[in-house]
This record gives structure tokens, sequence and C-alpha cells, in this order.
């Protein structure tokens, strides 16, 4: 049964940090396992990309809704934070992560653009270059400040300065990768949930990469909407293109030489507050301070 919350509590995350995979894990926690995607953004909702009710609802049932926004931003738009869970990622994998979503959504219209006798792969590539180019060289995209994300380091940084003032957690996708049994019982010590051992690895378990991409490859060929398929991107799933793909972590494309120099520029500050190091050309986590691993569990 899900806990009653004393307030909304936002699950605030730079985009492509693993927000979806905690969306995930929590539905199984609080809800049971999803049918369908659409299932899990009408339980644990996106101010951003899901239907308006859905999130209004959950803020006024007191649920879990996910940001993307930094702080400044957030306030703008809700005036308050109660609470929060914060998740972040190597900012490597993020960039990564974010490029191949970036082709995924703009493969199909950039196609209809360019018209017929281009090569569709060519096309891809390029827009996922485009999107490395603009972020090694500016630190960002401008749908970055459009939308009120900031830099990586601008919104983590932000939601981190937070994290003594309210209840909130901190989880690096890291170590929800690497533990997920001890991660998933800190998340229910601070949403005062008891959850089992057996329940705890029936989350894990069900909420794997593996079972999400299975449950994507089914919405994909009966064409569900929802989390895994939009219409709008028939041409870039026919190439293969996929919102959830690897989940890996310490990814080396193009984080070599000059590029992972341009990466520690932009955040190397905020990485080693987080822990984040590299290991032979790819991003890797070290240990996380003492500080940032504190607890600090809602109320009844």
């Amino acid at each position: 049964m899900a806990p009653h919350l004393s307030t909304c509590t936002w699950l605030a995350a730079f985009p492509k940090s693993g927000s979806t995979w905690l969306r995930f894990l929590m539905h199984h926690l609080l809800h049971g396992p999803p049918a369908i995607s659409r299932d899990v953004d009408r339980a644990l909702p996106s101010i951003h990309d899901d239907e308006r009710k859905w999130w209004t609802e959950a803020l006024t049932r007191r649920s879990i809704v996910l940001t993307h926004k930094c702080v400044s931003a957030q306030l703008e738009r809700f005036s308050e934070i109660s609470s929060f869970i914060q998740v972040v990622r190597h900012p490597a994998d993020v960039l990564l992560s974010d490029a191949h979503f970036f082709a995924l959504t703009q493969l199909d219209s950039r196609l209809k653009k360019l018209g017929p006798g281009v090569d569709p792969a060519a096309v891809m590539q390029d827009l996922a270059n485009t999107y490395l180019n603009l972020v090694l060289v500016r630190g960002k995209v401008p749908k970055q400040d459009r939308l009120g994300f900031g830099t990586w380091t601008e919104n983590v940084d932000g939601w981190l300065a937070q994290l003594e003032q309210r209840p909130s957690i901190l989880i690096r996708y890291e170590d929800l990768k690497a533990q997920p049994m001890e991660q998933l019982g800190r998340l229910c010590q601070f949403l005062g949930l008891e959850r089992s051992p057996e329940q705890l690895e029936s989350a894990s378990k069900g909420a794997s990469v593996e079972s999400m991409k299975a449950m994507q490859e089914r919405e994909i060929r009966n064409q569900i909407p929802g989390r895994f398929y939009n219409p709008r991107h028939q041409q870039a799933y026919g190439m293969g293109l996929r919102f959830v793909r690897k989940g890996a972590v310490g990814q080396k494309l193009l984080l070599q030489g000059p590029a992972a120099e341009r990466l520690k520029e932009h955040f190397g500050q905020t990485m080693d507050r987080l822990g984040y190091t590299w290991n032979e050309g790819a991003g890797a986590a070290g240990p996380l301070s003492p500080a940032l691993q504190v607890i600090r569990p809602l109320t009844p």
C-alpha cells in the first residue's frame, strides 16, 4: 500500500540521469508492477511531457512528481519545494544518453525536412554529433535554458544546496546500479515505507533495464502510446533508436583527450563533490561523502 505523504515530493533530476528507471522502481514499491509505461507516467508523472491533469492531480494528492528544472526555475513556477528526491548521474553518461535521445526525437522531422535521397544513418549521426558538440563547446544546448533546466552543474548544484533545508535524499545512478537493494532501502526509509528484502528484490528485478526494454519493444511493436512509443518517431524506431538503451555506467564514446578535458572544464568542480572521476577515459564513481548520504525522511 502506498504511504500517505504529508506533502508533494519532487523527483529532481537533470534529463537522462535515471529518473525514468527510478520511477519504474518506485511504481513497483508503491503500486506494484505496471502493465504499460503509461501506468508509471500516470502514477508518478512529469511536469514536462505527461498529461497536465496527471501531474496537477498528483500535486493535489501529495504524490511524487518529476521535475527536470533547476531550483530557480522550479521556484518561479511552483513557489515552494517542500521535499525532494535528487537523482544524479555522471555528466559524461548523461551527455551520451541525451545525444541519442535528441536523435530519436528529431530524426523523423529532420528527414521530412531534407526530403528523399538522404541517408537516414548519416542524418542520425549528424544529429547526435550536433548535440554533443554544443555541450562540449558551451556546456549546454539552447533548449536547456528555454525549458529551465540550466546546465548540468547549475541544475545539480542548485538542488544539492537545498538538501539540508527540507526532507530530502540524494541517490546516485551509479550506486543504484551497483547496490540496488541498499539504495531502494534508503529510498523506502525516506518515504516511510516498510518493505521486506523480498519486496525490494522483486522491485529491482521487475524494473530492471532488461524488463523495461522488453516492455519498450512490446509497446513499439503494438504501437501503444506511452513513455516508450510515440507515433511521430516511426523512422527513428526503424533505425533502432530507443528511449531505453544500455543504462550503462562509464561509456567511453568521445571521452578521450580533448572531449574529456572540455567536460571537466564545464563540470569538474561538481563532479569532484559527487565523487565522480575518470577511469581510462570513461566516467566513474568513487566514494560519496557521508554528508551527501544523509537521509532526511518525510514526516507522516
